[in-house]
């Protein structure tokens, strides 16, 4: 557009200087150009000069005709300027019809939609009421059945909180042998009375210190009295010691019969001294706790078992327990749980405590091999005598007392008497058999 008006501004300039110029001379010189001969003073004008006004004259005419023929040129270019902003001018009102139609357009599909929305919502009023309607009648007849049946509604959501408070009891209870039900755990004993496991805490710290002196001193002689007291004995010695370990396996391998182990299962071996025994089971059970509750004799198992154990050191975990056992194996269960001359230097009240939580660690179907004196000289209920005698005493629970306590934790419970074969001096022991054959507690 900017050079159609250039252009345009250009010839008018051009048509008016051509015009002016024009002008002039028609104006001024053609009248001197065309004058005849006059007379002056009775004379004429010389003949020269008449031809010389003769020739401008024609001169003129020539430059005349040109002036014309591109007075002519500037018109023609005048009238195709003129028909191209013609054109020019046509575009907008051509755009103004498109988008004229357009707006009708719209306004024709607005119109139809607007027509079809009115008609959707009215059938979702229409919905909306009969919805209402629904809801209201079942609204009445929950009221009604609330009436109804509220006397048994409450019982069964009073049954559903019991049950949740339960799981979350029996979950506790799991962890540890403090409490059971929310109260502190009342076990059983041949002493006329029940004990809790504060109870027993200062007799059990009592036991506990002398068997970690004896394990800081004299470990081998605490755990075989045939070995000299010390802190040390010969490596053949060691290595004689932890080889008759799969004699006794073996025996109470037998002696449990039914189903035979494999190195998926885990064993607790309870009171596992310097490792003599769970040494043996490492090499047959896939992992093995070894308990004690002195820190001195495990620290020294530990040892033995590194460098004993080959490329497997980990399958064996070397824990300290009180008198809370199932807190200790932090809520593990076992196939099979064995413990050997480890109670015996324990009083009453604390067998009793290790015997219903070695039922307790058991999984379902597990089994237990557990020895345990049934008499002694000793009064295994006198905690006090106990406390501070210290030494390495000798105790006993009598067989009856032993299945009630386990056969009350829901395992079964088999007491074979066995006379002096783990002790001496006139007094007796039994092997006790134990499954669990109800749920895994």
């Amino acid at each position: 557009m900017s050079t159609t008006i250039r252009t345009c501004v250009t010839v008018a300039v051009s048509v008016g200087l051509v015009f002016s110029g024009g002008l002039f001379l028609r104006q001024v010189i053609s009248p001197m150009m065309i004058m005849r001969p006059v007379e002056i003073d009775g004379g004429t004008v010389p003949n020269w000069s008449h031809n010389l006004v003769q020739q401008m004259s024609e001169r003129l005419d020539v430059k005349s005709s040109d002036i014309e023929s591109r007075l002519g040129g500037i018109k023609t270019q005048l009238q195709n300027l003129h028909a191209e902003l013609s054109g020019v001018k046509t575009v907008p009102e051509r755009t103004d019809n498109v988008v004229k139609q357009l707006s009708e357009l719209l306004d024709t599909k607005l119109s139809g939609t607007a027509a079809r929305l009115g008609s959707i919502l009215g059938s979702i009023e229409i919905e909306q009421k009969k919805f209402s309607s629904e809801i209201s009648a079942v609204k009445a007849e929950l009221a009604w059945s609330r009436v109804s049946l509220g006397q048994a509604l409450s019982p069964r959501a009073l049954a559903v909180k019991t049950a949740k408070e339960t799981l979350v009891q029996s979950t506790e209870d799991r962890l540890t042998a403090m409490v059971e039900k929310g109260t502190l755990r009342q076990f059983e004993s041949a002493c006329g009375r029940t004990f809790t496991i504060p109870d027993l805490y200062s007799t059990f710290s009592a036991h506990a210190v002398e068997w970690n002196l004896m394990g800081k001193t004299d470990a081998w002689w605490s755990v075989l009295t045939e070995f000299p007291r010390g802190a040390d004995i010969p490596e053949d010695d060691k290595r004689k010691f932890y080889e008759s370990g799969k004699v006794h396996i073996a025996d109470v391998l037998q002696e449990l019969g039914g189903r035979p182990f494999d190195r998926s299962q885990s064993v607790l071996d309870f009171g596992c001294g310097v490792g003599r025994l769970a040494f043996v089971f490492a090499d047959m059970f896939g992992s093995v706790a070894c308990v004690d509750q002195s820190f001195h004799h495990l620290r020294l198992a530990e040892a033995e078992w590194k460098k004993r154990g080959g490329q497997q050191p980990a399958k064996i975990n070397f824990t300290s327990s009180g008198p809370d056992l199932l807190s200790a194996v932090n809520g593990q269960r076992f196939d099979l749980v064995h413990s050997v001359v480890v109670l015996q230097h324990m009083v009453s009240p604390l067998q009793t405590v290790y015997l219903a939580q070695f039922c307790d660690v058991l999984k379902h179907g597990g089994r237990a091999w557990i020895q345990i004196p049934t008499k002694t000289s000793a009064d295994s209920c006198d905690l006090e005598s106990s406390r501070t005698a210290g030494g390495m005493q000798m105790h006993y629970t009598p067989a009856t007392i032993i299945s009630h306590v386990i056969e009350s934790r829901g395992c079964s419970a088999k007491v074979i008497q066995v006379g002096g074969r783990y002790i001496e001096g006139g007094m007796s022991s039994a092997i006790v058999l134990v499954e669990r054959t109800g749920p895994e507690f």
